[in-house]
């Protein structure tokens, strides 16, 4: 191939890079908007999610609250672990 079609292609491939980087930042961010707006107790929806909804009940909610250190008074959003 000659070296201007190469170049050209390189740079095809860097923004698409770039797009591609944007995009996954963005949709990160809409998507940790849309969880944190959602009502509720987040262990309450992830307990549901891991084991059912059948069989959740509030001492599985505690435990994955526990495990993934949802403590309501500090925000894991503020403080990183």
């Amino acid at each position: 191939m000659k070296r201007q079609t190469v170049n050209t292609l390189l740079n095809i491939l860097a923004w698409r890079s770039i797009q591609a980087v944007f995009v996954a930042l963005f949709v990160g961010i809409v998507c940790f908007f849309a969880a944190q707006g959602l009502g509720g107790n987040m262990a309450y929806r992830i307990a549901g999610g891991r084991y059912g909804i059948d069989l959740m009940d509030s001492s599985t909610a505690e435990s994955v609250a526990r495990e993934l250190g949802l403590d309501p008074e500090v925000s894991p959003r503020i403080s990183y672990k």
